[in-house]
């Protein structure tokens, strides 16, 4: 059966009372060793998955300061953002909070020639696992073995990747492609890409990095295609 959007945040609706954990996935975080951190919040996704213009794929948050997260975690205006953003149409997460994810955030986007601010109600990160870690490359044989990571796998191939060979949004893959089930350094349709990255989530230089970054910045200003981003 094909995932659309909707399947996807109705999915999500069942994790919103517990914020940590997905029912789902618990036998499998509980049955499978793994480098979760679950006293932090679930990170699906950030910004407005449902009408985002640009669709950006990771394979999980990062955590370089765990305790710092945990305690936003924990915040009640924190939390009912995490809600807002589970229930698909909210902008980038504020960040009050947790100062290096607006860090991490802001500077991920500038490499298109983006602000954080411009982005905010036009750009979305999908994590292809939702549960934060320092390392996600240790966590990669949890994808199959997770509910949410075979959902939101089947949901970008059924929904979001046809958007983007049609055109209809921006897709880029800045993470684990091969894990997305995309070829690295190649581009599908008119706007489903997966460049060369870094580890960090940076394209490398060179010609797609520019095509990419000029088609993110039409989405997200309208400005010409021919319009050239800072390096």
């Amino acid at each position: 059966m094909s995932v659309s959007t909707q399947d996807l945040l109705n999915f999500w609706r069942d994790g919103i009372p517990h914020l940590h954990i997905h029912p789902a996935d618990a036998d499998a975080l509980r049955s499978n060793n793994h480098q979760f951190d679950l006293r932090v919040g679930v990170g699906a996704w950030m910004g407005p998955i449902s009408t985002a213009e640009v669709v950006l794929l990771y394979l999980n948050g990062g955590l370089s300061n765990p305790e710092q997260v945990v305690k936003a975690s924990l915040d009640p205006e924190t939390r009912e953002e995490m809600v807002r953003t589970l229930q698909g149409s909210a902008p980038l997460f504020s960040f009050k909070t947790d100062s290096d994810g607006r860090e991490w955030t802001t500077a991920r986007l500038g490499q298109f020639g983006v602000t954080y601010d411009s982005a905010a109600t036009k750009v979305a990160f999908v994590n292809l696992m939702p549960y934060k870690s320092r390392t996600g490359s240790e966590d990669t044989h949890m994808v199959p073995l997770l509910k949410s990571s075979r959902l939101v796998r089947q949901w970008a191939h059924d929904t979001l990747f046809p958007e983007a060979r049609r055109g209809d949004r921006v897709v880029v893959c800045m993470r684990s492609a091969a894990l997305w089930a995309l070829r690295t350094g190649g581009k599908e349709g008119v706007a489903l890409y997966a460049p060369q990255v870094t580890r960090g989530g940076f394209m490398h230089h060179g010609p797609m990095r520019e095509e990419i970054a000029r088609a993110v910045r039409a989405r997200v200003f309208g400005l010409p295609p021919s319009e050239k981003v800072a390096s």
